[in-house]
């Protein structure tokens, strides 16, 4: 017993009071009461102490909650009830933390004493459901036996006692808190009860049902998820301002954010787990297990996980664009923009891109737009597309938009169908058209109907009811498509130009050859006069030292010097404005030259090729004039009318509905051409 109260908190002199009144539950000299029927010997553990001042559990060597249940348990089925309860402790020894705030011992009760059964009989089971119990309250008796005397007359007259009866009669009686909990217990409510509604209720006077426990339910955790680190994680939907202060509605301020390397992006919350609850016997009530996730799984292309101080976050590892994978809640980081939501007024306005690739997965809607640089869609484009160089690739269809390229090649891999398709440089590939103006330096379609198409080289599987205009035309097979027949235009060049620049040139190198023939005259005239041949022969020898002048000569010679210097001048001068003609007329001759195979090549290689007409074609010659304006600068509907309309001199090479068609041009060496 000493080693219990050297754990308590109270002076020596109080310890020793206290000692001193101990009476064990066991003791037969002491006032317990003795176990009624039923009752059983109750054996205590070390750690619960009855005291005078009533029954204390030692904290310090209590087990567990679960060893302190199995106590009360065999406390009440033994039973025994627990007069002075302190319910609140007593809750919380057997289904709370522990924490009594430093203490060593809690008084439980005043004491433990017997239940008798004719009290036990008092109390009804709860009702007890899945989240809560009633109790019907009502006012309590107790029957007791009584003997009342019977008496008789005797014969004297006297009244005599002749025996006893003995009769039951209800004892009203008061309900108790601690009986009741004892009582509740052995029903199996073990926990919830609410202790002061249910002291106010067994002072009932009418009967009433009411509920007196709930179950706890249990606090839930939270999931693990993720706090952002960074607000270059979200877009600017708001309009963007032009350098002029004015708002274009059109366009997001920034619809796709730039990240730099080694920005930390996400940081990963760990997930938190919930408290238990109890049901009303006491039994724990598990919350849900939070979700977890493997913060690794949301790192994709050019992010990973770095770790500090035991935290983990998602960092970017090179400099790009911010890609969200909604299907795999992945963060990329990509060199190329890429969008998944498409591209209209309502997701991201009309896109002008500053990265050199873009890629859309959603569909480009009618009267939006998109212009940046090496440019792929894989949904349907209804919109307009340009770039300013790399390629345009549509792997779906692209359906009354534009496709644009500036210095590159445009793929369709689905339908192009009342569209515009066009590059200043580079090829256009098709798989099927309908209704659409294609202009390229060189276009391939697999099947064409009733399209405009305009380009140096034309390769088509098939076509039909076509206006086809090129330098190179190869069409495997030609059908009908309604009335319209299918024209080809074949562009021949203009050569009246290099004619032009020939008869300019020709003129100019007669020009030259006659001014290079007087001056040679005049140099001929020049040199061949005696005096100056004289000294030219005199000066050459004084150079060679094969003479040497007297001193009297000197004078002359000297003389005749300064007469033949003007003559010497005008000589130096034709001299050199020979070779300068001479020098003018070889870069005429040269001109001459390329402009002659200028004028060869334009007209070399311009070849059609029908394979199989079964509708009606026809395939003309079709000149363009050097001062007029460039085809590929047209609109489409200019274009279109252009390239139907009849044309001066027009030269038909082929008309049919049927049969194949062969046809090169070829310059005669005057310049004829020969079919």
């Amino acid at each position: 017993m000493s080693e219990f109260f050297s754990g308590l908190k109270l002076p020596y002199h109080r310890r020793r009071a206290i000692r001193s009144r101990l009476v064990p539950i066991s003791n037969p000299d002491s006032s317990a009461q003795t176990p009624a029927a039923g009752a059983s010997e109750l054996i205590l553990p070390g750690y619960i102490r009855q005291e005078m001042g009533g029954v204390y559990v030692d904290l310090t060597q209590l087990p567990s909650g679960q060893e302190f249940e199995r106590i009360i348990e065999r406390i009440f089925t033994a039973g025994y009830y627990l007069p002075g309860l302190d319910y609140a402790s007593f809750q919380s020894l057997l289904y709370g933390s522990g924490d009594f705030g430093g203490l060593i011992a809690v008084r439980l009760a005043q004491e433990i004493a017997i239940f008798p059964p004719e009290r036990q009989s008092l109390y009804r089971a709860p009702n007890i459901g899945d989240d809560s119990a009633e109790y019907m309250f009502e006012p309590a008796f107790l029957e007791k036996t009584v003997e009342v005397p019977l008496y008789d007359t005797g014969e004297d007259g006297q009244e005599v006692q002749v025996g006893v009866e003995r009769r039951t009669e209800r004892v009203p009686t008061e309900l108790d808190f601690d009986e009741f909990i004892a009582n509740a217990w052995i029903s199996g409510l073990r926990f919830g009860i609410d202790a002061k509604r249910v002291r106010e209720l067994l002072l009932a006077k009418q009967p009433e049902r009411v509920d007196i426990a709930h179950s706890l339910p249990p606090t839930e955790g939270s999931d693990a998820g993720v706090e952002e680190q960074t607000k270059a994680l979200h877009r600017s939907n708001s309009p963007r301002l032009l350098p002029d202060g004015r708002v274009d509605l059109s366009q997001y301020a920034n619809r796709f954010p730039q990240i730099q390397k080694g920005t930390l992006l996400l940081l990963k919350k760990p997930r938190q787990l919930g408290e238990a609850g109890r049901k009303l016997d006491g039994a724990a009530l598990e919350p849900r297990l939070p979700d977890d996730f493997e913060f690794s799984k949301l790192a994709g292309e050019n992010t990973h996980v770095e770790r500090y101080n035991d935290r983990e976050y998602l960092v970017a590892s090179i400099s790009g664009f911010l890609n969200i994978d909604t299907n795999t809640n992945q963060i990329s980081i990509t060199e190329k923009i890429i969008n998944r939501d498409g591209v209209s007024s309502r997701t991201t306005g009309n896109l002008v891109l500053q990265g050199d690739q873009y890629e859309e997965y959603g569909e480009v809607q009618e009267g939006s737009a998109v212009e940046g640089k090496d440019l792929i869609f894989h949904a349907d484009v209804f919109g307009r597309v340009a770039s300013v160089g790399g390629k345009i690739v549509l792997e779906s269809n692209l359906a009354g938009g534009m496709a644009l390229n500036r210095d590159g090649d445009i793929e369709v891999q689905g339908m192009a169908s009342s569209a515009v398709v066009r590059t200043a440089r580079g090829a256009i590939r098709v798989k099927r058209a309908e209704n659409t103006l294609l202009v390229a330096d060189r276009i391939e379609i697999e099947s064409a109907y009733q399209c405009t198409i305009l380009a140096e080289e034309v390769e088509i599987g098939m076509a039909a009811g076509c206006t086809v205009a090129g330098k190179r035309v190869h069409i495997g097979e030609l059908r009908d498509h309604g009335s319209e027949e299918t024209l080809i235009s074949m562009l021949m060049p203009d050569l009246s130009g290099f004619e032009l620049l020939l008869a300019d040139e020709r003129k100019y190198i007669a020009e030259c050859e006659k001014m290079l023939a007087d001056l040679r005259h005049a140099l001929s005239t020049m040199t061949s006069q005696p005096e100056l041949q004289h000294y030219l022969v005199v000066a050459g020898k004084l150079h060679r030292k094969e003479i040497k002048l007297a001193p009297q000569q000197q004078g002359d010679w000297q003389q005749l010097g300064a007469r033949m210097a003007p003559t010497l001048k005008r000589i130096k001068q034709a001299r050199d404005d020979v070779s300068a003609l001479e020098t003018e007329i070889e870069g005429i001759r040269e001109r001459i030259a390329k402009i002659e195979a200028d004028k060869k090549a334009a007209g070399d290689g311009i070849a059609c090729h029908l394979d199989n007409v079964q509708g009606e074609v026809r395939v003309r010659q079709m000149v363009i004039l050097l001062d007029a304006p460039p085809l590929t600068r047209m609109s489409p509907r200019d274009l279109r009318t252009h390239l139907r309309q009849p044309v001066a001199a027009d030269k038909t090479l082929f008309g049919s509905s049927s049969g194949e068609f062969s046809w090169q041009h070829q310059a005669a060496a005057e310049g004829a051409e020969k079919v």
